[in-house]
């Protein structure tokens, strides 16, 4: 899908979209496990304005950054999802939180091109351009992390 465009910078007007997102997605039900060992690990997300831009930090880290997926396909973009990533050590790009709204989850045959797969390879685009970065781990796996090799 070549409807979503990708963002670090997010409009005052969004906030109910990004909290809808984050906080109130029914979605978050079938990642539970994953979302709660994120959730002690890395903090809860919280949103916060800054001069004319929406940010999200994490509970457990000031350093975090967030990438934001929005549906070009309408006039104003929707806030389709969300990305909050740190970078742990050196090597190491973390998404710590991933959250896409209920109308942009992937289809029966359409994995690959959905909004959080998307989303997912556009933070592997820009860990690849960052001195160092090795790898993307992966949000939601409880039992061993899960990387994206960059180089």
């Amino acid at each position: 899908m070549d409807n979503y465009v990708f963002t670090t910078t997010l409009g005052l007007e969004c906030r109910e979209q990004l909290e809808d997102i984050l906080y109130f997605n029914a979605r978050q039900s079938a990642v539970l496990p994953g979302l709660e060992a994120a959730l002690a690990r890395y903090g809860a997300p919280r949103i916060f304005a800054e001069k004319d831009t929406l940010r999200v930090a994490l509970d457990r880290s000031d350093a975090a950054s967030a990438l934001f997926a929005l549906d070009a396909s309408v006039n104003p973009p929707r806030l389709a999802a969300v990305a909050v990533f740190l970078r742990p050590d050196p090597a190491t790009l973390t998404i710590a939180h991933l959250a896409v709204g209920e109308a942009d989850g992937p289809g029966p045959s359409d994995e690959e091109n959905s909004c959080g797969f998307l989303l997912v390879r556009a933070v592997a685009d820009m860990a690849r351009r960052l001195r160092g970065v090795q790898r993307v781990e992966l949000p939601y796996w409880t039992k061993t992390p899960r990387y994206l090799k960059v180089r």
